[in-house]
């Protein structure tokens, strides 16, 4: 079973007998009753006629009154500051000697956008399609001609309030999904940004374990293919007897099926020397200078300090400062 929610009326007329009716009407506990209402009626609009059936009020209507529209725009204002709005204002158009309706109707509208404002009267000095250009939105004002019955006052009351509650509820429940949703969003951008950040580190890792994979290959092949393959070669033919030689072969063929794989991966791209560069670079990372290089390899020195130059030049060099040794060892 539903929960019967306190629905608030503003009532505002500078005839206090106007006041006496609503109240009675939309309000019967603190009014006097169906036989006080009947005899109001008769006072007020004796030409009004009382057949119509009397609708039953809501129950839960809490009924305020004043006489000035001043007076009414404090009590909205009031209203919206301690969370307690009204769902309907009954609003006559000349309350003097105060502001007239219109003034009072387009300050309240200000206020408070969702409140509905029936505007009551007999005649009014000002157009009504004037009224509803300056207090919008137009299913939000609706227009009461005086003489009043208590039925119109019920029916278009219970109506109105009706109406104000559905709205209230889909705005908070729009409320809520919006809440609902920009939580959830805030979730999963949070979880985007972490994941994004794991797979950038997970990229970084495997580039830097890549590098490094490619850094060793490329200083194994370099050692055995470009260093000790050579060496073994010219060992091949210094002479050895063929017992020596087997040994050397052997040696030299097992060197081929280490590197084999580790050339399937590695990209031919890369420092590419010249056999006397790559025994001149050997002799350099044992320590050799130019001349103990010449004399090893029997080779002048200016040809020597050329080869050095291409070394340089090769592994990208520029600062004479720079110790080539120092480079060559650490591609070992």
């Amino acid at each position: 079973m539903s929960e019967t929610v306190l629905v608030r009326i503003l009532v505002v007329d500078d005839e206090q007998e106007i006041l006496d009716l609503f109240v009675d009407v939309l309000a019967p506990v603190r009014g006097l009753g169906a036989e006080r209402i009947s005899e109001l009626e008769s006072n007020l609009f004796p030409e009004v006629a009382m057949e119509v059936p009397f609708a039953e009020p809501r129950s839960s209507d809490e009924v305020v009154t004043c006489r000035q529209g001043d007076l009414a725009v404090d009590l909205i204002s009031k209203s919206i500051d301690q969370g307690r709005p009204y769902a309907v204002v009954f609003l006559d158009m000349r309350m003097p000697p105060g502001p007239d309706g219109l003034w009072t109707a387009q300050r309240i509208r200000q206020i408070d956008p969702q409140v509905n404002i029936v505007i009551v009267t007999a005649f009014t000095d000002v157009d009504p399609r004037e009224i509803g250009r300056l207090v919008q939105p137009a299913d939000k004002l609706i227009y009461l001609q005086k003489p009043l019955s208590r039925h119109e006052i019920t029916q278009l009351s219970a109506a109105l309030c009706a109406k104000w509650l559905a709205e209230n509820g889909l705005r908070k429940l729009n409320s809520e999904l919006e809440a609902q949703i920009g939580a959830r969003t805030a979730d999963l951008r949070e979880s985007n940004i972490a994941l994004k950040v794991l797979l950038r580190q997970r990229d970084e890792d495997k580039d830097e374990l890549d590098k490094q994979l490619v850094e060793a290959d490329e200083k194994l092949l370099f050692n055995i293919k470009k260093v000790t393959l050579p060496s073994l070669a010219r060992l091949k033919e210094s002479g050895l007897d063929k017992h020596q030689l087997e040994l050397v072969q052997i040696l030299e063929a097992n060197l081929n099926d280490v590197i084999s794989p580790v050339m399937q991966r590695v990209s031919t791209q890369g420092t590419q020397f010249t056999p006397s560069e790559l025994n001149i670079a050997n002799l350099i990372k044992q320590g050799k200078t130019t001349k103990e290089i010449s004399d090893v390899l029997h080779l002048g020195t200016r040809t020597v300090e050329f080869h050095r130059a291409n070394i340089r030049k090769k592994l990208n060099i520029t600062n004479e400062k720079e110790n080539l040794k120092t480079i060559l060892l650490t591609m070992t």
